[in-house]
């Protein structure tokens, strides 16, 4: 018996359907159907009755319904004590989002939290949903329509999306190209991409397909046919040309957790997301701007102490701090007879 039939038991249980539990856990219905079948072989009962609107537990079903809910709630409760302890933050997403905003984020969270264990992992939105309900991951970012009932936003941000093209291509000649695509048929960025090209002139275009956005990137500038990526992921690359199309629509990211999530490094590394975000968002980026949260930001590339690790080169446009040390830097600065005072920031 494992914890994966349990939890899948559990939600067929509660919701009286196995194809409703197949949709919130964002399962197909047979392999719902086939967990359930193995945990009655094993146990030698039957564990629901099918009827025309859905199913209603047995006795036994009842039965371990009632064992189920206190064995998953120790399971869960388990994993909490240990990620607290271990202090690890495990992150699920999109191979474009790892590919451009993730590493930015994931930089000031070390430079923060340098004791924290990180690891990424990256896959479909379906898969990532799976994981982290099986709490294999602490969080995903992915699309509304995935979030199961048992998954909580906790934040969510729009990526502009642009259609590239060689260099010197004409927008007149983006319908009439292949498109450089991801080999998932369910990517948000293929179906849109299809879909405009498909509007604009009536046949389905040609299709190439790669696994990683740096091949999609590549096929591209040598000529191979257009694609369509977050504008955040092509920044700099010159050997492309891109195209804001109207009918393309901005693509929202949600970052979500499970429910009652106790791992506090969740938390941390949203403020900072949240806070890149912001700054992108803004016109004009204040010198420093106050963070009700978590800290203060603070731009430029400066030298800044740190409380436990003392000091250290801070290289990106701005970084979080605590407020308490943010506060001490802007004594050391004011106090030329400081001997930190040599450490002056840019600020």
């Amino acid at each position: 018996m494992e914890s994966l039939e349990l939890r899948i038991f559990r939600e067929a249980a509660k919701s009286n359907s196995i194809s409703k539990a197949a949709e919130n856990l964002n399962y197909v219905q047979s392999n719902v159907t086939a967990h359930i079948k193995k945990l009655e072989e094993e146990l030698g009962t039957t564990l629901f009755i099918r009827h025309g609107k859905g199913v209603t537990l047995t006795e036994d079903g009842e039965k371990l319904l009632h064992y189920a809910d206190k064995i998953l709630e120790m399971l869960d409760n388990a994993l909490s004590a240990f990620q607290k302890k271990c202090d690890r933050l495990q992150i699920g997403a999109t191979q474009t989002l790892a590919a451009s905003r993730l590493p930015l984020w994931i930089s000031a969270f070390r430079k923060i939290y340098p004791d924290i264990r990180l690891s990424v992992v990256t896959s479909s939105q379906e898969d990532l949903i799976q994981n982290l309900e099986k709490h294999a991951l602490d969080c995903v970012f992915v699309e509304s329509k995935y979030i199961s009932p048992c998954g909580k936003s906790i934040f969510q941000f729009s990526e502009e999306l642009s259609v590239i093209a060689p260099l010197k291509s004409s927008p007149q000649s983006l319908p009439f190209r292949p498109i450089v695509v991801n080999t998932l048929t369910t990517c948000p960025f293929r179906k849109q991409l299809a879909a405009w090209s498909f509007s604009q002139n009536h046949s389905e275009p040609s299709v190439i397909e790669f696994d990683t956005a740096e091949a999609i990137m590549n096929a591209v500038s040598l000529g191979m046919g257009i694609s369509l990526l977050p504008s955040s992921l092509i920044a700099g690359k010159n050997n492309l040309t891109a195209f804001q199309i109207p009918e393309i629509k901005d693509f929202d990211l949600h970052m979500v957790t499970l429910g009652g999530q106790q791992n506090k490094q969740v938390f941390q590394f949203r403020d900072i997301a949240a806070n890149f975000i912001k700054i992108q968002n803004t016109p004009e980026k204040m010198p420093v701007q106050q963070n009700s949260c978590t800290g203060i930001l603070i731009p430029g590339e400066f030298i800044c102490p740190d409380l436990t690790h003392g000091w250290c080169n801070v290289l990106f446009p701005y970084v979080l701090i605590d407020k308490e040390l943010y506060h001490r830097i802007d004594k050391v600065y004011d106090n030329p007879s400081s001997p930190d005072y040599k450490y002056n920031s840019q600020y």
